[in-house]
């Protein structure tokens, strides 16, 4: 799943090369997805400026509530129609975490909405903010399915003068799906060694395997991630680390969870299975493998 949504967002990135778009998103571990409003279809007794000056005049809140769906949390084509918040009391997928201003201006002049400033300012805010409100720590936020999803208003409403954006909170279901979010995420990690099986990230099969999925512990799964172990070198530092090679990566990551799986199931045979990140995604920033146990 991972490896399909970095996909998405290559082609979500290629596309606003083209165009302006009015949804994009990304939800990838660390990185948090960017969705773009495009204004819903006109009815025939409303002019399209009378629609897209009452966006510009909608701003989101802090606490609002959403039910879009994981085609509207990824789509690339400025085709998802803008959308009103529901009761949070009902089925929603996504809650905003908070709203920000954009940088739109530079030296006196308005900023296009794709402008890399505007979109890497609230990509950097809202990750902050996922990261604060979700609570816990690098490790166990890479054991949920939680995703961080910013959301900027339509091209047209920010023409006229709406110059928000929000971050949103979404979790991910099967594949291709968003799952119904739970109520009390917020600092729902804090304190948290192993994520709570609402939010965390389990597997319907031995992880990787071609028919295994992964699905948030809520649902029937067989196997659960249960420990996120650093795999850069001794002594490396961050971002400057180079990649040291599969099988390096490969050998620090199974002996970190060798040890997981025997302290967890106390025995001399022990079962576990371990991920760890590629070329890719360690030059994404992904440095944590994946520890993963079979469930009780």
């Amino acid at each position: 799943m991972l490896s399909s949504l970095r996909l998405v967002r290559a082609m979500a990135v290629a596309a606003m090369a083209v165009l302006v778009m009015a949804v994009m998103a990304v939800l990838v571990p660390g990185t948090p997805s960017v969705a773009v409003e495009t204004p819903s279809p006109v009815p025939s007794t409303a002019s399209p400026e009378a629609t897209e000056t009452a966006e510009a005049a909608v701003s989101p809140e802090t606490g609002d509530c959403w039910a879009y769906g994981f085609r509207a949390a990824v789509a690339a084509t400025g085709t998802v129609p803008v959308q009103r918040p529901v009761p949070c009391g009902s089925d929603h997928t996504a809650t905003t975490l908070a709203v920000g201003g954009l940088a739109a201006y530079a030296d006196g002049h308005l900023l296009a909405l794709d402008a890399p400033a505007v979109q890497a300012d609230a990509a950097r805010s809202c990750e902050a903010t996922f990261d604060d409100r979700v609570g816990g720590t690098e490790r166990t936020r890479s054991l949920t399915l939680l995703r961080p999803v910013w959301v900027l208003p339509s091209f047209e409403a920010y023409l006229e003068g709406a110059s928000w954006f929000r971050c949103d909170v979404v979790l991910l279901g099967r594949e291709g799906r968003l799952a119904p979010l739970p109520g009390g995420i917020r600092g729902a990690l804090d304190g948290a060694a192993v994520p709570p099986r609402r939010v965390g990230r389990c597997s319907t099969g031995v992880p990787g395997a071609e028919r295994s999925r992964e699905v948030v512990c809520s649902r029937a799964h067989r196997w659960r991630a249960v420990a996120a172990v650093p795999v850069a070198p001794a002594g490396a530092r961050g971002e400057q680390a180079s990649y040291p090679g599969r099988g390096a990566v490969a050998a620090t990551t199974r002996t970190a969870c060798e040890r997981v799986a025997q302290r967890e199931q106390g025995t001399v045979r022990f079962r576990y299975s371990a991920q760890f990140p590629s070329r890719g995604e360690w030059n994404d920033g992904r440095r944590l493998g994946t520890c993963w146990l079979p469930s009780r």
